[in-house]
């Protein structure tokens, strides 16, 4: 039978080879191919099928239905190409369509076999039926009972298992051929169909790519940016990934980046974000640009101060000053301390054109993420789409409806985890660290308008029928809140927590706080307990969300998890209201849910005596903080005039408040002021650094809170200065007087301590220290600490000094690029993360003209430099002079 078979298959490839050599002169002979084609295709066909119920689990293996869904598939394409030739004649057209209608016949009936055959009945294997409107997002307010979920596991193993998955093979190959047709006749009813179908094989086997690789290329049909991308993410974020699906998303995200790029302005404009205000002095008069920026020298005219931030961003300013209320009960610092007030929305909301220039910025910002092309640009990008979410909240619009901010929320959660093939990992880090701030923000924003609706929770509760604002962000909030209690976002969260903004981390005290909310609804029983285990009086459900969610099989359980709610009142509750009842209780319960791992993993504090959440930081930094109390006496008499209130109240503001803050503590000068944020990150040691303190940079190393970069350049210094005399002499370590003078010591010493050097950097390689790694002089970032050798143009007259200098800048130049200028305040903002360590005199004057951040064991040479009045500066940089001069390291 299976010779019989292939000789059917070579003459229908026989047939197809002669329809596709007729010309037009031959439409007529093309027409009786075309008809003998479709005829014994489909005989084929048939006569393949018999071997799928002989034994469906060998015939799967071996890709039976694949092949025959290729024999179609071959003689719609020769008739699609043939009917091309003369358009004028509808004749082949007709045969087509009506071949791809015989073709649909045949599988509908196939699939009526396998439920006759194998006793199942398929539409117990979807979540979504024809009740939901076959949509993967259809009723996002509702829930799955146990009937549903029950019926959906049967086919999780064993012989319907089998069934199901060849079942799938067979309604992808449907969704297809309604594309087709569609296409062909114009009909948009077909394409509706098709993506039903899609829909359908989906749930049939959500482990497999190729139909979310489908929807994403209806979807370009549509033009549906956001469904696109959501889709090809999909694809490529299952088990069994479909990797065709890389590409083309690779080429969606460029084409929203040049689009982007291009409408940039009209959308800053609709946002009423502006740009520098003009000057009113003559050209020549104005300060310095972002052009000029920021490696030119110093102008007499012009001052350089610093601000410092300590690298974990866990210090706050204690002595910051606060202005009485006025009687109004309004004031800036009421707003800047948590307690919003409530603006218009935006009136851009309503346009629907620049609803979608909005969307496509969020988008853009994703597919920097994804794509890692142009991630210097993220922070401004994250931003901006962070800022339009925010507007997006605000009021109803089409865009964040609930599946809407369940995809984005998706899509973002799999930049967190999935690190394109190939990528560095440094490249990769940045990555995760980027998204997963983007992820935290997004859930920070989500539950705000939980807080905003939080009064009137209860009444929700009593109908079960929440606000449309609360029920667009609900499954959204649930889905971010089972994804930060997951075991892989906690393992994220421990590796990046050092490098969170601030932003980030007051997303912990948001949680807290809306738990301890919540909670109370749950002790006046008003919110159901809920539990992923079984309980005797619990009603088990399924969120729809998290039934999509399941598809990210490495983030999030598969299959989706059941929750089980405390319910009671079964008897009295139809269907419909039971299920958006529970769902709704679910939902609200993830967020206590999710305080209480955070709690269990330490991320989150819990009072014993009043059992509330509350968000405290680590307790490293208040043991590096009494360490360099102790140690700098003008920083503990500041402490201990500040009261545990206001600590506790300065916890919650916002970095660029603080900065602020402190800017405006500065006195007032005519003079144009450069101001250096620093902070640090990266620490790029010269080589006498290496040479002279190296047990102080080993002691940052073990801390493990700064990344130590050797220039290329400093390895190729020891490496000779520890075997060469003659390469000591001329390095510059012995003055003249020393080599006159013959100093043997000092030279045995500095050749000692080059190859004490020297052995470290092995040894660091070895054992793939991570804080520890090589950056070349163009500021590339090595994955691992490498002992390389830079290639010099002949003509370069560049000395060992300036190439250590130029990769602080190169590097300070990729990490923070943002530059912003006052013109009216005559101040020009430059962030930095990268310091620079050297005892040289001239290199050091050479980093302060570039604007790059220097330190110096002699802590009274920064004496020299203005760093002003104020107690947050100053103290962040001692912490960091703290780590370099006495080692501190972490408790």
């Amino acid at each position: 039978m299976r010779r019989c078979a292939d000789d059917n298959s070579e003459e229908v490839n026989a047939l197809i080879a002669k329809l596709r050599r007729c010309t037009l002169s031959e439409i007529s002979l093309a027409e009786d191919i075309a008809k003998k084609l479709t005829a014994k295709s489909l005989s084929i066909a048939n006569q393949q099928s018999f071997e799928l119920f002989a034994n469906l689990s060998d015939a799967y293996s071996k890709n039976l239905e694949q092949k025959i869904w290729k024999l179609f598939h071959g003689s719609i394409d020769a008739l699609r190409k043939t009917a091309e030739i003369d358009k004028s004649n509808g004749n082949l057209s007709a045969i087509l369509v009506e071949y791809i209608g015989q073709v649909l016949e045949f599988y509908e009936n196939l699939l009526l076999k396998y439920q006759e055959k194998f006793s199942v009945t398929l539409n117990d294997a979807f979540y979504w039926t024809e009740e939901r409107g076959w949509n993967l997002f259809g009723k996002m307010e509702s829930c799955f009972l146990g009937d549903e979920i029950e019926g959906v596991a049967k086919f999780r193993s064993g012989k319907a298992k089998v069934v199901i998955c060849s079942a799938q093979r067979h309604l992808i190959a449907m969704g297809d051929l309604y594309r087709y047709r569609g296409m062909i006749s114009k009909n948009f009813n077909d394409l509706q169909i098709s993506k039903e179908t899609y829909f359908k094989a989906a749930q049939a086997y959500f482990a497999n790519g190729r139909p979310f690789n489908q929807l994403a290329v209806l979807s370009v049909h549509a033009r549906d940016q956001l469904d696109i991308i959501f889709y090809y993410v999909i694809a490529l974020s299952v088990k069994y990934p479909f990797t065709g699906s890389r590409d083309a998303l690779e080429m969606v995200f460029s084409d929203i980046r040049t689009s982007t790029a291009a409408n940039n302005k009209l959308l800053k404009n609709h946002l009423n974000i502006k740009g520098p205000q003009k000057s009113t002095k003559k050209q020549s008069e104005k300060p310095a640009t972002a052009k000029s920026a920021p490696f030119k020298r110093v102008p007499p005219n012009q001052q350089q101060q610093e601000i410092w931030i300590h690298p974990e961003s866990k210090h706050r300013s204690p002595v910051l000053e606060r202005k009485p209320i006025p009687e109004n009960g309004k004031s800036k610092e009421a707003n800047l301390t948590g307690h919003k007030t409530k603006s218009e929305p935006a009136e851009w909301i309503q346009d629907p054109k620049v609803q979608k220039l909005a969307l496509a910025q969020i988008l853009n910002t994703l597919g920097i993420l994804i794509t890692n092309i142009n991630m210097e640009e993220m922070t401004a990008h994250s931003q901006l789409s962070e800022q339009i979410l925010k507007e997006f909240l605000s009021a109803p619009n089409p865009v964040t409806n609930a599946p809407n901010l369940v995809k984005l929320a998706l899509i973002a959660i799999s930049a967190v985890h999935h690190v394109k093939k190939g990528v560095t990992p440094t490249m990769a880090q940045m990555q995760q660290k980027y998204a997963l701030g983007f992820c935290l923000n997004f859930y920070g924003l989500l539950l705000d308008v939980l807080n905003e609706e939080m009064e009137i929770v209860g009444l929700y509760l009593l109908t079960g029928e929440p606000s449309i604002k609360l029920n667009k962000t609900l499954p959204a909030i649930c889905l971010l809140s089972r994804w930060i209690a997951s075991g892989v976002t906690l393992s994220q969260l421990g590796f990046h927590m050092d490098s969170l903004t601030l932003t980030n981390r007051k997303l912990f005290s948001t949680i807290a706080n809306t738990a301890n909310k919540l909670t109370k609804f749950v002790e006046s029983e008003e919110l159901r307990h809920c539990s992923d285990m079984e309980e005797s009086l619990g009603v088990g459900i399924s969120l729809p969300e998290m039934v999509i969610a399941a598809c990210f099989h490495d983030v999030f359980s598969s299959p989706p998890p059941t929750v089980f709610v405390q319910w009671d009142k079964l008897a009295s509750c139809q269907k419909k209201s039971l299920q958006s009842a529970l769902a709704l209780h679910s939902r609200l319960y993830s967020v206590v849910q999710a305080a209480d791992v955070l709690h269990r993993n330490g991320i989150v504090g819990k009072s014993e005596s009043t059992g509330e959440y509350n968000y405290v930081a680590t307790e490293s930094l208040i043991g590096s903080e009494n360490s360099l109390a102790s140690s700098n006496s003008h920083t503990s008499v500041l402490k201990e005039n500040v009261s545990e209130e206001e600590r506790e109240n300065s916890e919650e503001l916002d970095d660029e408040i603080i900065k602020q803050q402190l800017l405006e503590e500065e006195e007032t000068t005519s003079q144009h002021k450069w101001i250096l944020e620093v902070k640090p990150q990266y620490l790029i040691p010269d080589t006498n650094t290496f040479v002279d303190y190296l047990p102080a940079i080993k002691r940052i190393v073990a801390s493990n809170l700064l990344t130590v970069l050797v220039p290329t350049t400093v390895i190729a210094e020891l490496s000779s200065l520890a075997v060469n005399e003659n390469a000591l002499i001329n390095s510059g370590f012995l003055s003249s007087e020393a080599v006159m003078a013959n100093q043997s010591e000092r030279r045995k010493y500095v050749m000692k301590q080059a190859a004490v050097a020297m052995d470290y950097f092995k040894s660091a390689a070895e054992n793939g220290m991570r804080y520890l790694t090589t950056i070349t002089s163009n500021g590339n970032v090595l994955p691992k600490l490498s002992f390389v050798l830079e290639v010099q143009e002949i003509n370069d007259r560049k000395t060992n000094d300036d190439r250590i200098l130029s990769a602080c800048v190169a590097l300070a130049d990729k990490q923070l690029r943002s530059l912003v200028c006052d013109y009216q305040n005559h101040t020009t903002t430059v962030k930095r993360n990268v310091v620079f360590l050297t005892e040289d005199r001239a290199l050091s004057v050479k980093a302060i003209a570039a604007r790059i951040p220097m330190e110096t064991r002699n802590t009274s040479q920064p004496k020299n430099r203005r760093f002003g009045n104020f107690y947050r500066g100053f103290e962040d940089r001692m912490y960091f002079v703290g780590i370099w001069c006495y080692g501190l390291e972490r408790s």
